[in-house]
């Protein structure tokens, strides 16, 4: 006579249960590390937008607009001597910010002003988390581009 079994023995289970551990802890692994990639990008980018939203806020307001950079605090502030417009913070993307501190003041007609900007040479501005950097890069004019 035979009998028959319904179900899986606990060896079977143990099997499965270890072998989907070690494909979930190789998985955590690798979403960890894009979600670091992610988070810089986007910082990155988020800086070239708001330098593009200074100039063109300078333009639609026609008056002379600035936008400060204080690695040191982790924050870009877009404004006027009067009031701030815009505010990028590098804690909202969980990423340090890395480089000089400089002011870039943007005339009415959209470009900087020398005798205001205290850039003179391309200014590198950073974003690091975890092992992943993004680099911008600032320009004498007031033009900002990521750097890969």
């Amino acid at each position: 006579m035979m009998i028959r079994r319904n179900g899986f023995t606990l060896a079977e289970m143990l099997f499965v249960v270890i072998i989907g551990g070690m494909v979930l802890a190789m998985g955590t692994r690798e979403y960890t590390s894009l979600g670091h990639q992610r988070a810089t990008s986007n910082a990155g980018n988020a800086l070239v937008h708001t330098a593009n939203r200074a100039r063109s806020e300078a333009m639609r307001r026609g008056e002379v607009v600035y936008m400060w950079v204080r690695p040191d605090l982790g924050l870009v502030r877009v404004g006027t001597a009067a009031d701030t417009v815009h505010m990028l913070d590098a804690g909202d993307y969980a990423a340090t910010m890395v480089g000089n501190q400089f002011r870039i003041c943007y005339a009415a007609r959209g470009y900087a002003l020398p005798g205001c900007t205290s850039v003179t040479a391309a200014q590198m501005v950073g974003y690091v988390r975890g092992t992943d950097t993004a680099w911008v890069q600032v320009l004498p004019l007031g033009q900002a581009r990521r750097k890969r």
